[in-house]
């Protein structure tokens, strides 16, 4: 046989034989008689193992030997230990958790305390707590889960470990659990934990420098005109000279009248206003997880809640795609942390995706006396541009692409520079999402301190 042709006859059998056994392979994994798995699946467990075991050892000792008696018992004893320890375990602890502040950040540390009494003289190995503590779940189920060295008999024991929630919310979410399979992991009882105090979480900020450039009416440039006394607006009163008080105030048909120096008060500009409109409109992101353009958006309406806080302003914020029941709009009037709690208890993209949203409890509706932001996508509807209206435009494709563990790549929806606004800034990827943020901020809003 020629060499050439017996080189071909190797790769036709080679090829034969590579689908021979996917062939194989696909009828022994395929799944003949679905409507039986749920009878079925507990023989993935060690307890099915065991039972099978069992069963098999009886048949043994019946028609064989006695020997097969021996091995039964054996098993059974054993199936005996590995399931009623754990539940006596977990019978006689009583734990209690709770963190070390009330208030926390995404990917700031958190002290958990957990405290656990043992009210049995015996000591217990192999616990653990298990639960989601607001990290990004790659597989559905996949908590996290802490070991538990060892609790003393008789005692009370407290265990200390940091966490660092990747999301925003109430931690915990839900209640954790101790779970316990110690000696053999036949089987994991589980009891709920007890929590003392919960922490919320903030979404993430972004460091953003300057004061927001204004224009337009003497109201949103300066505020709204108050009756507190000041050096603006129109008289309100008066009252006699002190010390400092410029000699341009003194009323002097009133000095004149009482024979001593007189002072007109007038009024106060109240703290320049701002809205921020914050589109959370399931429609308009894309992405999963704490690094979708949903929680993005969220964090970006924090940063710029936050600047414009520090700078002694006045800030509205607003929500756009949140049903009718849900609270849509908070202002900064008792403080940051009345903005901050609004936003880390907003509902998560899934969670607001089962919510009826046919009637939405705010629309884009802008008040002509105040400077406004708009955090959007670009699958949001148009926004007619205005001097009174900055756009943060976010690319949502781009998102998208980080649900997978890489860095995402370049999307072909994207926005060309020179087709952009220098009344927007667009914030393409969640790797620079800061660098974009801070460029635009200082160049077409802020004043760059």
């Amino acid at each position: 046989m020629k060499p050439q042709k017996k080189q071909t006859v190797v790769k036709k059998f080679s090829s034969n034989l590579l689908l021979g056994i996917n062939y194989l392979a696909s009828a022994l994994n395929y799944d003949f008689c679905p409507s039986f798995n749920r009878y079925l699946y507990w023989l993935k467990q060690p307890i099915g193992w065991l039972v099978c075991a069992i069963l098999s050892s009886c048949l043994v000792g019946l028609f064989i030997g006695p020997q097969g008696f021996v091995l039964m018992w054996s098993f059974l004893a054993l199936l005996v230990l590995g399931a009623v320890w754990p539940l006596l375990s977990v019978k006689a602890i009583s734990c209690q958790l709770s963190f070390s502040k009330q208030r926390s950040a995404e990917g700031e540390d958190t002290v958990a305390i957990l405290e656990i009494t043992n009210h049995w003289p015996v000591p217990f190995f192999g616990l653990m707590i298990v639960g989601d503590f607001l990290q990004d779940q790659i597989f559905e189920g996949d908590d996290v889960a802490i070991g538990l060295q060892r609790i003393p008999g008789a005692s009370v024991s407290t265990f200390k470990w940091t966490v660092k929630p990747e999301n925003r919310g109430i931690l915990p979410r839900e209640n954790p659990k101790i779970k316990n399979g110690f000696p053999f992991g036949i089987y994991n009882a589980v009891t709920d934990v007890e929590i003392k105090g919960r922490t919320l979480v903030w979404p993430k900020s972004i460091d953003l420098k300057g004061m927001p450039e204004v224009s337009g009416t003497q109201f949103n440039i300066s505020g709204i005109l108050s009756d507190r006394a000041g050096l603006d607006g129109d008289v309100i009163g008066v009252r006699n000279y002190r010390h400092g008080d410029s000699m341009r105030h003194i009323h002097w048909g009133k000095t004149a009248q009482l024979n001593r120096l007189i002072v007109q008060e007038r009024q106060s500009f109240a703290a320049r206003p701002f809205d921020v409109y914050l589109d959370l409109t399931p429609e308009a992101h894309m992405g999963k997880g704490s690094q979708s353009s949903y929680e993005w958006a969220i964090r970006i309406a924090g940063s710029v809640c936050r600047q414009l806080h520090d700078c002694q302003s006045h800030v509205g914020l607003i929500c756009i795609g949140l049903p009718l029941e849900h609270l849509c709009r908070v202002s900064n009037t008792n403080g940051l942390s009345q903005l901050m709690d609004f936003l880390a208890r907003l509902p998560s993209f899934d969670e607001l995706l089962m919510l009826d949203r046919k009637k939405s409890g705010a629309c884009l509706k802008f008040d002509s006396n105040k400077k406004t932001f708009v955090i959007s996508t670009t699958k949001s509807h148009d926004i007619q541009e205005s001097l009174q209206v900055q756009q943060i435009v976010i690319d949502p494709f781009r998102f998208e692409a980080s649900d997978a563990l890489f860095e995402p790549q370049p999307s072909v929806l994207t926005p060309k520079k020179d087709q952009v606004s220098k009344r927007k800034i667009l914030v393409t990827n969640p790797v620079s999402v800061e660098s974009e943020l801070n460029v635009g901020w200082g160049n077409g809003v802020g004043c760059g301190v």
